[in-house]
């Protein structure tokens, strides 16, 4: 008997066998030449990164920026060798950028392209300012007035398998709101444990599954502007983030450790 499948089947199969396939390309681009990978197609592009790249030569060049601080920016290609890739790479050297170079999904770089008509059509955040999801942290901030608000709220987010940046976004919420001095992320052997000190004491607050941690810590090497692969050495970094229409500096200390930083 002949097996029949409905045309929205066969396209679901193929899509889903040209994005594995995608995926594994751009991690072979990666290793092959000894470049870090990310995934743009859950991470939160930055207007001013995109922005100092003009969509032409992004979409020429398959390469577009997705986070700055200062003059340290950090781009995605698809292709390392392409030519116009490296030209855009030089014009952006000759304006005292500080570049660093990652691999990227063809997915990925469509994201980042969309991200165009949304800048076109909003107000780019100054430059070396995180951007953030600013209702949905607005609306955090009103929500968490105590300990116990935060881990109700950071549950839910857990609970429903939010991406790294949702994750990370409440946790800088919840700080804010409670007025916390600082944040420990401490690696554990089963999860990662968060700690707030608030009033001096510090209180365990979450605990993070150990396979979003790989994730959200370089989310924050990112952002702090420090090197993604020395997990070895103690290292400091910063960024800035708007909450409320505040700027609030955010320092960065990462320390060694029995399970890594």
């Amino acid at each position: 008997m002949a097996i029949q499948f409905k045309d929205d089947t066969i396209k679901l199969i193929y899509g889903k066998a040209r994005e594995v396939e995608d995926e594994d390309i751009a991690h072979k681009t990666a290793e092959d030449f000894n470049l870090p990978f990310i995934d743009l197609t859950g991470y939160a592009i930055e207007f001013t990164a995109l922005g100092a790249i003009p969509e032409a030569d992004s979409r020429e060049g398959e390469i577009a920026g997705y986070h700055s601080a200062g003059k340290r920016l950090f781009v995605a290609v698809t292709n390392p060798v392409n030519p116009k890739t490296k030209q855009v790479l030089a014009q952006l050297k000759q304006h005292d950028y500080i570049v660093t170079v990652f691999v990227t999904t063809h997915k990925g770089m469509r994201r980042a392209w969309s991200r165009y008509a949304d800048m076109a059509s909003g107000s780019a955040v100054e430059s070396g300012v995180v951007s953030v999801n600013d209702k949905l942290i607005n609306e955090w901030i009103q929500i968490i007035k105590s300990v116990e608000d935060f881990k109700t709220e950071a549950a839910k987010v857990l609970g429903e398998k939010s991406s790294t940046t949702k994750v990370f976004e409440v946790i800088l919420a919840g700080a804010y709101a409670l007025g916390v001095s600082d944040i420990h992320v401490e690696p554990e052997n089963e999860s990662i444990r968060v700690r707030m000190r608030l009033d001096g004491m510090l209180h365990d607050v979450l605990e993070i599954p150990l396979q979003t941690f790989h994730f959200f810590k370089s989310r924050l090497k990112i952002l702090a502007g420090v090197k993604l692969n020395h997990d070895a050495k103690a290292q400091d970094g910063r960024f800035t983030i708007r909450i409320a229409d505040k700027e609030v500096e955010v320092r960065v200390s990462l320390i060694p450790g029995q399970y890594g930083e």
